[in-house]
């Protein structure tokens, strides 16, 4: 497991919580000291800290990122494509430079394929520090109200109320605005170290409603931070999964005069003044002969017609 505090430590502490919250009001009426909407609330606030899995976000960043590198490093399909645009260097004509763009976009399709991923995974990585973040806010909220609660208690304490507290909202917004093109290979716990704006805060009160009131929006606050990074993630998938959507050019068909074996070949679309190398050279070669043949009967066809007409123009 990584270095955030763990579901069974949130739940340990919205428990104890909950007891504190009970024992403050003990020594007041029976009909004025239960805090049922408080104690209730605890049990919300729990769910809302655990609703987000930071090994979950970790193992699914993990993922993504092994299929980023298999996609930007597939050594034995970069040797394919680079083989191929060695053969194709001397081809010319339009089908030839049709082929050539063809792998071209090859490279980009799958240039654009890593980029989406990091891109995704950029977007895991700011959940995951939303999840962590949130998880030690709140159990620094949680430490600090307790002690308030005693003082409140026991006029005599004077235990520290201070709590370290950081704006969700700005870690994963942090996270969000650094370029993902650094992510790949990268771990998510390096992805997330980020400058966060530490600021501390207290827990004030003077008798147990107070103490309760402050731990209440405090906590408030946190979740709503919360929300904002959440919702900010989420529309930065959505945009990301409209321009997925988007065909890429490279999935468009290849001209008809590019397939050698079609009947709309033609060597004038696909020819090399060399016939070195390649995998079509055979067939090239076949195509070219048939070309020079009809090109020969077509000079020898025009040759008859012009002696007939006596050399007059057709």
């Amino acid at each position: 497991m990584g270095a955030w505090r763990s579901d069974q430590t949130i739940e340990q502490i919205t428990d104890h919580l909950q007891a504190t919250f009970v024992w403050l009001k003990d020594d007041e009426w029976f009909s004025s000291g239960y805090p049922r909407e408080h104690v209730e609330r605890v049990d919300v606030d729990m769910k809302i800290v655990l609703s987000l899995d930071p090994q979950k976000l970790e193992d699914e960043y993990d993922r993504l990122n092994e299929v980023a590198m298999a996609v930007g490093y597939n050594y034995p399909a970069i040797t394919d494509i680079r083989a191929s645009v060695r053969n194709l260097a001397d081809w010319k004509g339009r089908g030839a430079d049709a082929f050539k763009a063809q792998i071209e976009m090859m490279e980009l399709f799958c240039e654009e394929q890593q980029t989406m991923l990091l891109q995704g995974m950029q977007c895991l990585a700011a959940a995951y520090a939303a999840a962590v973040e949130t998880r030690d806010v709140y159990y620094n909220l949680v430490m600090a109200t307790e002690a308030a609660a005693r003082n409140a208690k026991d006029k005599a304490r004077k235990e520290d109320t201070k709590f370290a507290w950081a704006a969700v909202f700005d870690v994963a917004d942090g996270v969000l605005s650094a370029g993902s093109g650094g992510l790949l290979g990268t771990s998510i716990g390096v992805v997330v170290q980020v400058a966060k704006d530490y600021t501390q805060r207290v827990i004030e009160g003077d008798d147990s409603d107070q103490v309760m009131e402050n731990y209440r929006r405090q906590a408030d606050e946190l979740f709503q931070s919360l929300g904002h990074s959440l919702n900010k993630i989420t529309s930065t998938l959505t945009d990301q999964s409209v321009r997925a959507e988007k065909p890429s050019p490279m999935h468009a068909p290849l001209p008809a005069m590019c397939d050698v074996k079609g009947a709309a070949f033609s060597y004038e679309y696909f020819y090399n003044d060399l016939l070195r190398s390649g995998p079509v050279v055979g067939i090239v070669a076949d195509e070219h002969r048939k070309y020079i043949e009809e090109k020969r009967a077509e000079a020898e066809r025009e040759s008859k017609i012009s002696r007939r007409l006596g050399g007059r123009a057709v």
